[in-house]
């Protein structure tokens, strides 16, 4: 086990740019391979599966580390370390790297668990959010607010960062850059190498920056800050299967103007990378949050952002962002809008969360006790595939709603998702089944 493989999901939306895009291909429709239930122990609902080299990672709320065979679902190994393990691990040179709510950054031999090195910020409010691999080096920033930069290979600082505020958002990186939102509610960008301000935005509009992450894409930032309401707001788009004609295209129009007078409605907001400055701004929705975190936008195979939007009636639902228009030029529904449910849609107030690999799109309904907005959306078919939810140990629950959740990973031709307290693994459906 030396290095991460091509079809790996070795960190948060598989890289430090949090892309949440595979290029592998993956078989539709999925049925299920198997399903771990982890009870008495906790799995937290923002801790994304890893997966690397055959074996997928996952930490859990009670201190415990486990390693599954991805094929199987056997349990390869454990180990109990010292307090709750509450965001997504990470996987290079054959070491994985997570941090804990007990101030603790840890590095475990990814082939038998074994420790090789612990790092102790000796601080008392510990780490909540996913590690970040690159640079051969660790990041991570307490909930204090120090931001950290240790050698992945013997754990030692190279650098740290007092923000000042908590800091409960996950990072994203790209070229030498750490972008991040903080509870003073600006987002910071960090020189990876030497951990200075590069940047920091004005104060925004928003509750928290909490639970997910930044996405770091073609020169720019998207983060969403968490509102204090949920639901949608602003002109819906209509039901239309297939690109947007341009009367739905001119109603963004008025959305984006209107977030442009007044900054109160951006929720889905844009920086340049290299100068933090806001080259322009897009139209808003508030959707798929429950007076919570919103999720934030993942790549698709045609290098379009997957956006939630609002449609016509009650409904949300994804729609596919050109950056290049700074419209949302198609949405993601199967199906007739007089019959019910909509195929592809999903509440506006409930958290759903997203990722792609190939042409397909994988939506998660964090409402797991139903979880019938869960499926995949196949981009040349334009057609959706229901998931039903695996529950083999609902004695816990992930509805947690404000809380968030873990967008489905995928590697080696198959996927790998978290819910009531359930690792699932989907493969393709096998001929005649």
């Amino acid at each position: 086990m030396a290095s991460a493989y091509a079809a790996d999901w070795p960190q948060l939306q598989n890289g430090p740019q949090r892309l949440g895009y595979s290029a592998e291909k993956i078989d539709f429709p999925l049925e299920r391979a198997w399903a771990v239930g982890f009870s008495p122990e906790r799995l937290h609902p923002q801790a994304q599966p890893v997966v690397a080299d055959g074996t997928v990672f996952i930490g859990t709320a009670m201190g415990t580390f486990h390693a599954v065979d991805a094929r199987t679902g056997a349990k390869r190994w454990t180990r109990k370390i010292g307090g709750p393990i509450l965001h997504t691990a990470g996987f290079e040179g054959g070491k994985v790297f997570f941090g804990c709510l007990d101030g603790r950054v840890y590095a475990l031999n990814a082939a038998d668990g074994t420790i090789v090195w612990t790092f102790d910020s000796t601080g008392r409010t510990g780490f909540s959010t996913a590690v970040l691999l690159a640079d051969r080096k660790v990041f991570i920033a307490s909930r204090a607010g120090v931001y950290y930069a240790l050698d992945q290979a013997d754990g030692k600082e190279v650098w740290r960062r007092d923000i000042g505020v908590p800091v409960l958002m996950s990072s994203a990186w790209n070229d030498g850059k750490l972008f991040f939102g903080a509870m003073d509610m600006r987002v910071y960008a960090l020189d990876a190498q030497a951990g200075n301000v590069l940047w920091k935005s004005d104060v925004l509009n928003g509750a928290a920056f909490k639970e997910y992450w930044p996405v770091a894409y073609r020169g720019l930032v998207f983060i969403r800050p968490a509102r204090l309401s949920g639901g949608a707001y602003g002109k819906a788009i209509e039901w239309h299967k297939g690109p947007l004609p341009a009367v739905e295209l001119a109603k963004q129009d008025i959305l984006a103007a209107e977030a442009e007078k007044n900054p109160d409605l951006r929720n889905l907001c844009v920086f340049e990378q290299k100068t933090g400055r806001q080259p322009f701004v897009l139209p808003q929705w508030v959707i798929n949050t429950m007076n919570g975190a919103i999720a934030p936008p993942c790549v698709d195979g045609d290098g379009l952002l997957i956006i939630p939007v609002a449609l016509h009636d009650w409904r949300g639902g994804w729609g596919r962002l050109d950056i290049e228009k700074r419209r949302v030029v198609e949405v993601l529904h199967d199906g007739e809008p007089d019959r019910r449910p909509v195929r592809g849609t999903g509440n506006t107030d409930e958290n759903l969360t997203v990722s792609a690999a190939g042409r397909l799109v994988f939506t998660i309904h964090t409402e797991e006790a139903n979880a019938h907005f869960t499926g995949l959306w196949h981009l040349d078919r334009r057609e959706w595939w229901q998931m039903l939810p695996i529950h083999i140990d609902p004695l816990f629950s992930n509805n947690t709603q404000g809380g968030g959740g873990n967008p489905m990973s995928i590697s080696n031709s198959m996927t790998f998702h978290t819910s009531e307290n359930t690792l699932n693994g989907r493969k393709a459906k096998a001929a005649g089944n």
